[in-house]
């Protein structure tokens, strides 16, 4: 049986097969070097980058999975950390040697929070448990 499923729900499906997308990508690209490379040419990533994407991904799809709070708390927790990384690289464009979040990545940062930030705090849907018709 199906469960119709809200559309943060669903955010939260996107985000994590996108950023669990990215997050490979850079590893098959890269591996686990520490050296900053750019993916598909314009977004510096590095391990650890590749690594945080690879975990929002996955915390994204598994919250699919689970209730409508959750994945309200994933894209206010998403948003809020891309908007404070957007700013950062302002201010520190290596994140103090960590990880590099400059370039097109910036940008890219703001509109990541911009969407996480809209799905989780758009007005409540109502979570439906009910199974969709045939």
């Amino acid at each position: 049986m199906a469960w119709r499923k809200s559309s943060v729900q669903l955010f939260s499906l996107v985000y994590g097969v996108v950023f669990t997308f990215i997050g490979l990508i850079g590893f098959a690209d890269r591996g686990m070097a520490h050296e900053t490379r750019m993916l598909l040419g314009a977004f510096p990533v590095n391990a650890l980058h590749n690594m945080a994407h690879l975990l929002i991904g996955l915390a994204g799809i598994a919250v699919y999975f689970g209730s409508l709070s959750a994945a309200r708390l994933y894209a206010q927790i998403v948003g809020w950390v891309y908007l404070v990384l957007g700013f950062a690289a302002f201010i520190t464009p290596d994140l103090f040697g960590l990880m590099p979040i400059n370039g097109a990545d910036i940008w890219l940062h703001f509109i990541a929070a911009a969407v996480a930030l809209y799905f989780g705090y758009a007005p409540a849907a109502v979570e439906t448990r009910r199974p969709l018709p045939h």
